[in-house]
């Protein structure tokens, strides 16, 4: 999205880290993740692509297309918007102070995001959650009430600890 907003608002655009909520910032680390299925019909092309998107040279593209982070090392190291005195220099900042599978520590910015079954209803919920709040409704309220629905989601799915049926 940096191109579009960039575009739209020049030196006016400013990226600003996350409060700190008493254990320092924090940024959410990770994205949706990418995986043939198993029952594709076109798996080569299918595998061919993902190794494509996922080497420098794709994650470059895919970077400068869309504004994101690169989404490897070496790319993020090439990458003309993050990087000391670049417009994204935060991202790569806070990326080279992950916590890892460590303690989230002060010392630490990006914690990874949950591996489960229930992130999209994650996601969904803290992003109502949110909006309600900047649109003035009580936080701890939106909150609470994203807080429930992300329980009823686990509880209907019981726990996602059941295998997936192949039907």
């Amino acid at each position: 999205m940096y191109p579009k907003y960039s575009a739209a608002l020049g030196s006016d655009l400013v990226l600003v880290p996350l409060p700190n909520m008493g254990l320092g910032t924090k940024s959410g680390q990770g994205s949706w993740a990418w995986a043939v299925g198993a029952h594709s019909t076109r798996k080569a092309a299918a595998t061919s692509l993902l190794e494509w998107l996922t080497n420098d040279a794709g994650a470059t593209a895919m970077a400068n297309a869309n504004g994101a982070v690169p989404g490897t090392r070496n790319a993020l190291a090439r990458s003309a918007l993050v990087g000391p005195g670049k417009p994204l220099h935060l991202f790569g900042d806070q990326l080279s102070r992950a916590c890892g599978t460590g303690p989230v520590t002060k010392d630490c910015v990006t914690v990874a995001r949950p591996v489960t079954p229930a992130y999209p209803t994650v996601t969904a919920a803290f992003s109502t959650a949110v909006l309600l709040a900047l649109r003035g409704t009580d936080p701890h309220k939106a909150l609470s009430a994203a807080a429930r629905t992300i329980d009823e989601n686990l509880l209907a799915n019981h726990e996602y600890s059941r295998p997936l049926s192949s039907s």
